[in-house]
């Protein structure tokens, strides 16, 4: 088998949809949950829609992400896992924003539960790899180095990006309303992200399998991202065109990315 305790892994990531599903379905049918948060000035306005937006997305991930787990508890395919991880890292950095931020909604401890349990479960599975089997699946060459180049240049415009925004709230002595994005991107997510990406262009079979991880996680998160920005005028708020642009650019990539990923990776 291409990794070792499967099984625990993929039950704490059962775990792990069910509650992403519970607060999930809550932010988006309690519309009391966000908006006594607003009330309390805890969050601006605008993250109303943008928590709800998120959640709207997270629940076909959360389903998803319970029919790969037992998917793979049934055939054990390292395609299933890479999925499985993929989303996993997706609920880190979702409930991570919602935990860093203090959205003490009524379940915020459930925000706690599933940032705890998504970064724990990621640490065992990438754990659980087994690098003596995993080195035999492989990627076109013109594929993996296109896949390195893109996530090399996806990191270096983000930095740029996001310390330029933060550069007026360091300024005024202010965080912005969304600066949880900044401390999860800066400090874990890119570092991450530019690690794969080293390893994959080395071609080191972790970095194989990760760089399907790290991909689905740039799709998902940007779907997200992207249907916040873009439905942003339907609740009342202002289109941001920049942020609107860059995230329907970045889920686009990830799409064109994961699908022959996930086609072309092969066991020889």
């Amino acid at each position: 088998m291409d990794v070792q305790n499967g099984k625990r892994t993929a039950t704490m990531m059962l775990i792990l949809s069910v509650l992403a599903l519970f607060a999930s379905l809550k932010g988006v049918f309690d519309q009391t949950l966000y908006h006594e948060v607003y009330l309390a000035g805890t969050i601006p306005k605008s993250l109303i829609w943008g928590s709800q937006a998120q959640d709207i997305i997270s629940i076909p991930f959360s389903v998803l992400l319970a029919l790969f787990t037992l998917l793979f508890l049934k055939n054990g395919s390292m395609k299933n896992y890479i999925l499985m991880l993929g989303l996993t890292w997706y609920f880190f950095y979702a409930f991570g924003l919602y935990t860093i931020q203090g959205q003490y909604t009524s379940i915020y401890f459930v925000y706690l539960a599933i940032f705890g349990l998504s970064f724990y479960s990621l640490v065992f599975a990438v754990l659980g790899i087994r690098l003596a089997e995993v080195h035999r699946y492989e990627l076109p060459d013109g594929l993996r180095q296109a896949i390195g180049i893109f996530l090399y240049v996806m990191i270096a415009f983000l930095y740029l990006v996001w310390i330029m925004r933060m550069l007026p709230d360091i300024a005024s002595h202010v965080p912005g309303k969304t600066y949880a994005v900044f401390i999860l991107d800066l400090c874990l997510i890119l570092p991450a992200i530019g690690i794969i990406s080293y390893l994959l262009l080395k071609k080191k079979p972790l970095g194989t399998i990760l760089a399907g991880a790290a991909i689905l996680k740039i799709l998902t998160l940007c779907l997200s991202w992207a249907f916040g920005e873009l439905t942003n005028p339907l609740a009342g708020n202002a289109l941001t065109p920049e942020m609107a642009i860059l995230s329907s650019i970045l889920t686009l990539c990830g799409l064109i990315f994961f699908v022959p990923y996930i086609v072309k990776l092969k066991k020889t």
